[in-house]
């Protein structure tokens, strides 16, 4: 069992981990061949619009040195070639690159769909007519697409780089930008084959660490585990001990004074204080009664023990409950009269129930001659069974003094009694009602007591058999 706990621990915990891998890794692949350009063409925008923005503001002041500065700046660390043209002379003004024809080639190309004629470049662009934006568009593939636009300048993505074309403030000087995305495609996808890598060490990594990891966690467990049952065992070996301390208390308790009114009497006879036959035979008749008494706690100790210990197995079997309690109501019927108790039954003919009737009857013993016992004198005893069906319901009612609240969960104890000077006058021994909390626990059937304005009433329930 605890092997295939181990297992279940370390399939449960590996699983989730390589499951959280392989959704990180989906997701950061998704992200990077779909998201990855767009993220690097919005970057780039954005470094372009700010180089324009200073560019426009060094080309307005006429500083030479802060343009070039500018261009060189932005192509060494941004990737992004600029070329200043000056629409006037037609001639390129500012270059980052060491060959300026090539970016004056890009912007012709735009311009004026491959024309090379300078001069109509810079007229068509100079004078900004609809014909010059439309050049602007014509020369771009069906792959080109616009990404940022206005008055000033206009952005376009081909297949191969984003492209940047501007007019500055002093109505001359034309910008031109270029920066490439064909290595930002192989970059992606070498990351893509990168991440696939690092994935599949990943999650080799990762399984290895989950074994040792959970089978140090399930060490920590299995120790834990080992800890607590340790922990129970003790406690309930504390408890055992205590149980038997008390049991040996109790026990001791109870047969005391039956065993020293034995002998006393005993000594009684024996040193012959006893001179008629009569004082003799009072003495015999205290003992005979105080060995039936212990005889009686002995056999009910031996019972419980037999029950609680699960040694004495139940003996299911069908049998007749209203000729058991009629029966058993006729042997007590002396208890009640002693008292010139009443004795009322509501108990219908050939009620069947299912149980072990041997042990049945001894609660139906302990109910009635409890009742009988402690009912007032001129009272009622009232004995009710009656089936529901699916179970039947035995309840023993007495007239008489209630239960005290605080003292109706202690009654199954063992040796508990509530008044004791009562129980020690009509003999009980404060066994009975824990051998009927034993037989019911044993049955898995309700049973219980409840108070009533004008007595007690004690009740029990077994399996139905039909009637």
């Amino acid at each position: 069992m605890k092997t295939s706990r181990k297992k279940s621990f370390t399939a449960k915990y590996l699983a989730v981990f390589e499951l959280s891998i392989v959704l990180i890794v989906i997701i950061v692949l998704v992200v990077n061949t779909f998201g990855l350009r767009y993220y690097y063409e919005h970057q780039r925008v954005k470094s372009m619009e700010q180089a324009y923005g200073e560019i426009d503001a060094a080309v307005a002041d006429k500083n030479h040195k802060a343009v070039s500065k500018i261009l060189d700046n932005y192509s060494e660390t941004e990737n992004i070639s600029i070329a200043l043209y000056d629409t006037y002379t037609s001639v390129a003004v500012f270059s980052s690159e060491r060959d300026n024809e090539f970016l004056l080639q890009r912007l012709r190309d735009r311009l004026f769909g491959g024309n090379t004629d300078g001069a109509a470049g810079a007229q068509g662009a100079g004078d900004g007519s609809p014909d010059a934006e439309g050049g602007m568009t014509a020369g771009q593939g069906q792959k080109d697409r616009v990404i940022a636009a206005n008055e000033d300048y206009n952005i376009t993505a081909t297949a191969q780089a984003l492209e940047f074309v501007g007019y500055c403030h002093d109505d001359r000087t034309m910008v031109l930008m270029s920066s490439p995305v064909v290595g930002m495609k192989n970059l992606a996808q070498q990351s893509t084959r990168f991440l696939i890598v690092v994935a599949a060490a990943a999650l080799f990594i990762g399984f290895v660490a989950v074994i040792i990891m959970t089978a140090r966690v399930s060490k920590v467990a299995q120790l834990e585990l080992e800890n607590e049952k340790l922990q129970h065992d003790l406690e309930e070996k504390e408890r055992q001990n205590e149980i038997q301390r008390e049991f040996i208390a109790n026990v001791s308790h109870e047969l005391k004074t039956p065993i020293a009114l034995v002998q006393g009497y005993a000594e009684g006879l024996s040193e012959g204080l006893c001179e008629d036959a009569e004082s003799r035979k009072y003495y015999s008749d205290v003992i005979m009664d105080e060995a039936v008494r212990m005889n009686m706690i002995v056999k009910q100790l031996l019972m419980l023990s037999r029950i609680e210990s699960g040694t004495d197995s139940l003996k299911r079997e069908v049998f007749d409950f209203s000729e058991l309690v009629m029966n058993t109501a006729e042997q007590l019927q002396i208890l009640a009269e002693r008292r010139n108790a009443r004795v009322e039954t509501d108990v219908p003919a050939g009620m069947m129930a299912l149980g072990d009737e041997f042990k049945i009857e001894s609660v139906v013993t302990n109910y009635l001659s409890n009742a009988m016992n402690h009912v007032e004198d001129d009272g009622l005893v009232r004995i009710v069974l009656n089936n529901s069906g699916e179970r039947i319901k035995l309840r023993v009612f007495n007239t008489g003094c209630t239960i005290p609240k605080e003292e109706i969960r202690h009654i199954w104890d063992k040796f508990y009694k509530v008044d004791k000077s009562h129980t020690r006058t009509y003999g009980g021994s404060g066994i009975g009602l824990s051998i009927v909390r034993a037989v019911m626990d044993a049955h898995g059937m309700p049973y219980g007591v409840i108070n009533r304005a004008d007595g007690v009433e004690f009740w029990m329930e077994l399996e139905s058999a039909g009637k």
